[in-house]
Order: structure tokens, then C-alpha cells, then sequence
């Protein structure tokens, strides 16, 4: 079984270079193509790794019409369509194309880990529905539907981690997937949804695997890392994408009698909850643990997240009294405001933070 591997490059050439140097020794990938929406990567690459084809467009096309444009350079068995920012950990392609075949599902994915050590654990895909958009929607005007929302969220993110064998997963990441060129030739040799410029199109493929009836499946022996976030587009372009493409999902698969909670509720204010200021820092800050809940074998988590309602959040599991971020995912981190609590599954978060990085 022959494998592709597509990465789509916007001023990421550093992060290119180094992912191509992991996949040109993995002997399964036969040809590794990289598309360049920036017209930064040198033709000299092909000459430093042989299985390098290389795709200069002239203006950023978006991601989605990217990975397409590779797709008419492949005639394998499967495709791995992987970010630059991804980095593939032992075995991982190995578990990932086994279970594919013994499954038999023509898409796969595995679990991603944010700092070299392993210890910031990334949540699934948040995914889309209207289900998902409506209670975002009330958990921003009540505290119950806040709560609630929440909790079906450490639900979800649990059952991700907890698996020690391959699960449906109805929405994977697209940092990192593992699909079969024969699904993607049913398609018309498209994989994804050109409409969508950035974001939500591996929502969009998933969920028409789902109404195809196919089974998405995370894979938990496949690990990897996902360094996340590494484009340096602006935030403000960024949610701009987002926003955008969300909508475009929304509008793809539901009527619009349904969408009308979007402009009924749309200007509420958000509920409040009460986080202990740290306020700026510009290196790791030391959150230490006054309290500890452990009982009768229960786990503590310390998580962060971008929004007040940790939806979705990234953990790591707690052994002693504090909690440091990593110094390798916190360079990395973004610039902008965290939210940060300790949570064990038997309460409501013991401590709430709230921190802006430098």
C-alpha cells in the first residue's frame, strides 16, 4: 500500500522543510507534494529530497482548492493530507493505514498532542451542526445552557481520550488525515469543498462521509503532534475565514427557516464567570493549586482554552500541586487572552484563570 502526502504551505517554509525531512524517511510515502500558496518555496528542495514535487500558485487559493490541485499528482492507494505544523510520532502512519484497511473506512485520523513531551493533550475536532451553533448560541444568555454545554463538552473530549481502540469519530481534524484516493475518485477527484477558502472544510468532508454513511475513525495508538495555529495571518483575517465559512456550512446543509436563532440572538450579552486575573505575561506563568480533589482514584486536569466556556479546551493530566506550561508550547502559543481552570470529574472547576500572553 502506497501512501501521497499533501501539504499546503502559506508562509510556513521553515515548518515545510523540516515535515518534508520526516516523511521523505518513511519508506510507505512515495511522493510528497507541496503546494505553495505563498511563492516562497525554493525548486531546490526537489533537488535536497526526491520525493518532493513542488506547486507555486501565483495568489493564495485556500486550502481546500490546494489540496485538490496535489490531488491530480497522485496515483497511489492513499492520500495523507498533513499541515506543515504536524509532526508524525513513532509508528503513527503505520497504525493509521492498518486500521484504515482492517476497518475498512476510507478516512482516518489520529490523536494530537500541542508540546514536544506529550503532556498538553488537543481536544477532537469542535465539528459543526445546528445543534452545536444553537447552544452556543443560549450558552452565551444562560448559565445553565453554559454549564450544560460545558459538560457535554468534557463528555466528548473524555470518551476522545479515554479510547484505547479505534472509535468512530463523526468529525476529524483535517491537520492530519489518512484518506483512501478510491473514496476520493467517487468524489470527481475533489476531496474538499473549494467554496470553503479556510476552515470548516474537513467539517464539511466529515460530515458528507457521515450522510454517506461512512465511518470516520480516530485512531488511538496514532499519535502526533500539532503545533497549531502557526500562520502568521492575522487573528482579525482569521475569524474573518472562520466567521465566513461557517456560515457557508450552515447554509450547505440546513434550510433557512431553520438558521433564524442566528439573527434573533445574535447581539445577547454573554454570561459571566468569575476567573482570577493574572494579567500580562510574557513567559510561563506557575499556576499552583491550593486545593486538591483526588479521591477514590479520580484524575485532575489542568485546561485551556481561548473562550470563557472552554469549549473546546486543551488538558493536561495533574501529578503534584502546580501546573507550568511547557516551554516549547508556549513559545508557540499564540499572542492574545487564555482562560485556564483545574477541573476533576466529579466537580465544577476548583480554580478559574484568565491571562493575556504578551
Amino acid at each position: 500500500m502506497t501512501i501521497s502526502a499533501v501539504m499546503v504551505n502559506y508562509k510556513t517554509q521553515a515548518l515545510v522543510k523540516e515535515l518534508t525531512l520526516q516523511l521523505s524517511g518513511m519508506p510507505m510515502i512515495e511522493r510528497i507534494i507541496a503546494v505553495d500558496n505563498s511563492r516562497e518555496l525554493s525548486e531546490n528542495l526537489t533537488h535536497e529530497f526526491t520525493k518532493l514535487r513542488l506547486i507555486h500558485n501565483d495568489a493564495n487559493i485556500g486550502f481546500g482548492a490546494a489540496v485538490n490541485q496535489a490531488i491530480a499528482l497522485v496515483d497511489t492507494d492513499w492520500l495523507l493530507v498533513i499541515n506543515p505544523d504536524v509532526r508524525l510520532l513513532p509508528d503513527c502512519l503505520e497504525q493509521l493505514l492498518e486500521t484504515a484497511k482492517k476497518y475498512r473506512s476510507p478516512i482516518v485520523g489520529p490523536r494530537f498532542y500541542m508540546d514536544d513531551h506529550c503532556r498538553l493533550r488537543l481536544p477532537p475536532a469542535t465539528g459543526g451542526s445546528l445543534w452545536i451553533h444553537v447552544g452556543q448560541i443560549y450558552a452565551e444568555i444562560s448559565l445553565l445552557d453554559a454549564k450544560l454545554r460545558s459538560f457535554y463538552w468534557q463528555i466528548r473530549h473524555d470518551r476522545f481520550w479515554k479510547s484505547e481502540t479505534p472509535f468512530y469519530e463523526p468529525f476529524l481534524s483535517g491537520a492530519c488525515l489518512l484518506v483512501h484516493c478510491g473514496w476520493i475518485k467517487s468524489m470527481g477527484d475533489k476531496l474538499f469543498d473549494e467554496r470553503f477558502f479556510l476552515y470548516f472544510e474537513d467539517t464539511d468532508l466529515c460530515a458528507r462521509a457521515v450522510l454517506e454513511g461512512l465511518n470516520p475513525l480516530c485512531v488511538p495508538s496514532a499519535k502526533a503532534l500539532h503545533y497549531y495555529n502557526q500562520s502568521p495571518s492575522p487573528d482579525h483575517e482569521k475569524m474573518r475565514f472562520m466567521q465566513e465559512s461557517g456560515n457557508l456550512y450552515l447554509k450547505k446543509y440546513y434550510d433557512d427557516e431553520l438558521l433564524y436563532c442566528r439573527k434573533s440572538f445574535s447581539h445577547h450579552p454573554g454570561v459571566s464567570c468569575h476567573f482570577t486575573e493574572m494579567g500580562v505575561v510574557d513567559v510561563p506563568p506557575l499556576f499552583n493549586f491550593d486545593q486538591r480533589l483526588e479521591k477514590d482514584g479520580h484524575t485532575m486536569f489542568f485546561e485551556i482554552a481561548t473562550n470563557p466556556g472552554f469549549v473546546p479546551f486543551v488538558q493536561s493530566v495533574i501529578v503534584g500541586n502546580h501546573f507550568v506550561f511547557p516551554e516549547d508550547a508556549w513559545k508557540r502559543l499564540a499572542s492574545g487572552t487564555y482562560y485556564a481552570r483545574l477541573r476533576c470529574d466529579y466537580a465544577d472547576p476548583v480554580t478559574l484563570w484568565r491571562f493575556v500572553k504578551k
